[in-house]
């Protein structure tokens, strides 16, 4: 497991063996953790999404690093066709860590797919259309919207039980049980469908037909997407439905004028112009239909694109949010680490954070910190080496004074300690290159006499 205190990985899971902490209870979080996440991997892979959600969601809770279980949360969502969570759980945890992780390919997926965003984006603001038409009574409307919402994304629950729901309340029983029964076999489950079913057929006996659980991987390979905004193509797309209510309406007339002359062999020649009149009225709203048609596409093409290019922005705000997050997390750690004496892992903390990302207030606070645990790192690396040279384990020492150059920039007198001694083992070693260059600044610039004395005796040996 990965420490939480220091974030070495650590066999032991009752004292972490980098910085000899107590992790025994964390260990027992992240075991429950585990335990929730394979429980909802196990209902997730028979469509039980709704038993799914719960378990990874407390999981996540349990555990706020468990990126596995936050990736299947995220699959469930989007199985569920709820985009923006599963999107949202996966910009999560590509920022807890991007290599070799699922949810990064998940969210470049939907960055490179604009088509599949822009359906599933416009499938969520007709259902919203429809909840407003659901709302205000009108059930023949919402059921319309509901229909080409789901056509857009087929897997969105919300609006599936919504239609059933809008079914029963037109009293058409027998088409809201085929939508239970769609609901049923994306999430074999879920609660509000098996509501509406147990409303519909108390005992059961109606219900002839077995839900087949139908698997489906997409989402495994493919990932999704985010919440979308109301946009001015809803109120354009109002006055299309008007020019289609019209054209319905004239067909109506027309069929009826048809039927009068096929019952009324009879009919005058005045009759014969009101249905020809009738045909020419049907080619203008035909014509004119198709031209707003057009114009909704056009208006829709572009409408869509900038949507995407907001995503993009959204996407980016988010994920600099995260980093910002982390960042201040590892200035935390560090500082704690800093307190209970490990400098060794404070230093190799505070070397891994992006200043970018912190604030005035918090950069000097980060400033301090790096002084006060460089300087003392520093000089315990100088005592190692120092302590390897005197025993003549030049490798040794060679490797620690790799360490210490990386923090001797705060203390004058250590550093060029660590440079002498460091010149020493890679004259040592057979490196007089090197050794040549350390030492010739040490006997330049070192502030104690004697060190530069040392140094030129070592300079006239190469």
């Amino acid at each position: 497991m990965i420490c939480p205190i220091c974030g070495s990985a650590t066999e032991n899971k009752k004292r972490c063996q980098a910085c000899g902490s107590d992790i025994s209870d964390f260990s027992k979080i992240y075991d429950i953790s585990n335990i929730l996440y394979n429980k909802g991997l196990s209902r997730a892979s028979v469509n039980d999404f709704t038993h799914a959600e719960e378990a990874l969601r407390k999981s996540v809770l349990f555990n706020k690093n468990n990126i596995n279980a936050r990736n299947v949360l995220g699959l469930v969502y989007y199985e569920t066709g709820r985009i923006s969570l599963a999107l949202e759980q996966w910009v999560i945890s590509s920022n807890i860590k991007k290599d070799d992780n699922y949810a990064v390919q998940y969210v470049e997926y939907f960055q490179r797919n604009s088509k599949e965003l822009q359906s599933l984006n416009e499938s969520l603001k007709i259902y919203n259309q429809a909840l407003r038409s659901a709302r205000q009574k009108s059930e023949d409307m919402a059921i319309i919207q509901l229909k080409k919402a789901v056509d857009l994304n087929p897997k969105f629950i919300t609006a599936l039980n919504l239609l059933s729901f809008c079914y029963m309340r037109e009293n058409d029983n027998d088409k809201a049980l085929d939508i239970i029964k769609r609901v049923l076999s994306i999430d074999s489950a879920n609660s509000e469908a098996l509501a509406y079913f147990r409303e519909l057929c108390p005992d059961g006996t109606r219900f002839v037909e077995s839900i087949k659980i139908v698997k489906t991987n997409k989402a495994y390979d493919e990932p999704v997407k985010y919440e979308p905004k109301i946009s001015r193509k809803v109120r354009d797309s109002r006055r299309f439905r008007i020019m289609e209510t019209l054209v319905f309406i004239a067909g109506c007339a027309c069929t009826a004028a048809v039927m009068f002359v096929l019952v009324f062999p009879g009919i005058s020649n005045e009759k014969q112009e009101i249905i020809n009149k009738k045909d020419l009225e049907i080619s203008e709203l035909q014509k004119k239909y198709d031209e707003e048609k057009i114009k909704n596409d056009n208006d829709k093409s572009e409408e869509l694109q900038k949507e995407n290019e907001s995503l993009k922005v959204e996407i980016a705000q988010y994920q600099r949010q995260m980093e910002e997050r982390n960042t201040l997390d590892q200035l935390s750690s560090a500082s704690a680490l800093s307190v209970k004496g490990d400098y060794a892992g404070a230093a190799e903390t505070i070397s891994t954070i992006n200043i970018s990302h912190l604030s005035s207030d918090k950069l000097d606070e980060y400033n301090t910190l790096k002084e006060k645990v460089y300087k003392k790192q520093a000089a315990s690396l100088l005592r190692q080496g120092r302590t390897f040279v005197n025993s003549k384990k030049y490798q040794e020492a060679k490797e620690v004074f790799e360490k210490a150059i990386l923090y001797y920039d705060y203390d004058e007198l250590t550093k060029y300690n660590i440079m002498y001694y460091f010149g020493l083992s890679l004259k040592e070693l057979g490196d007089k290159e090197k050794a040549k260059d350390y030492l010739s600044q040490v006997a330049a610039n070192h502030p104690q006499r004697n060190y530069k004395n040392l140094a030129t005796k070592q300079l006239e040996r190469l």
